[in-house]
């Protein structure tokens, strides 16, 4: 048997003055609250209720055990009640990774109201156009610009990001005008060598 719940029914038989009632307070029958007694009391060897047709009374070591499963039963309680409302309540740091221009042009506005809406979080942002492993840095949560490596790290597309090409006048004047991407192999480029989708050109 569950002995929380062998603890919790103790306690109400001691407090309520019968099984019949500390049954009704969880849902039980009266003879299944003293079957979670009794065999608390097989546990322990020890009996813990001088049980009569009228009344329960606790025995001295019953008295010293109700005081423990009291006060181990609050704890509990307590235990619970902090977790929800840690739960409910969003608090501590969060460690955000982003690269520098996108953080830069897009993260002030959300992340302000994001704090307004969470004021016991403290945000961290690393601005970075390194990639960033976010285990061993201990970021919460990160913004990748292009095709993802494989990872078992929750993902969500956010928008579409398309890479244009582009040449300037004096390129053109110098090479003349590309016609097709074919006329492109030989050509000079400049590229991020930091960008996670690094590759030959895919047209």
């Amino acid at each position: 048997m569950d002995r929380l719940t062998g603890m919790a029914v103790f306690v109400a038989a001691v407090d309520e003055g019968s099984f019949a009632a500390a049954a009704r307070r969880f849902g039980l029958s009266a003879a299944m609250a003293g079957k979670y007694v009794s065999a608390i009391e097989a546990q322990l060897n020890a009996r813990l209720l001088q049980r009569s047709t009228r009344r329960l009374s606790l025995t001295d070591v019953g008295h010293a055990y109700y005081e423990r499963c009291k006060r181990i039963l609050d704890a509990y309680d307590e235990a619970n009640r902090e977790a929800s409302d840690a739960h409910g309540t969003a608090r501590g740091v969060l460690r955000v990774a982003a690269p520098v221009t996108f953080g830069a042009m897009h993260l002030g506005e959300v992340l302000a109201r994001y704090m307004e809406q969470f004021p016991h979080v403290n945000v961290e942002v690393a601005l970075s156009d390194r990639y960033v492993d976010l285990l061993e840095s201990g970021v919460d949560v990160a913004v990748r610009i292009g095709r993802l490596r494989d990872s078992a790290l929750i993902a969500r597309r956010l928008a579409p990001c398309r890479m244009v090409i582009c040449a300037s006048p004096d390129y053109i004047a110098r090479n003349g005008m590309p016609r097709s991407p074919d006329d492109l192999r030989q050509a000079p480029r400049l590229t991020f060598s930091e960008a996670v989708s690094v590759g030959d050109w895919t047209l």
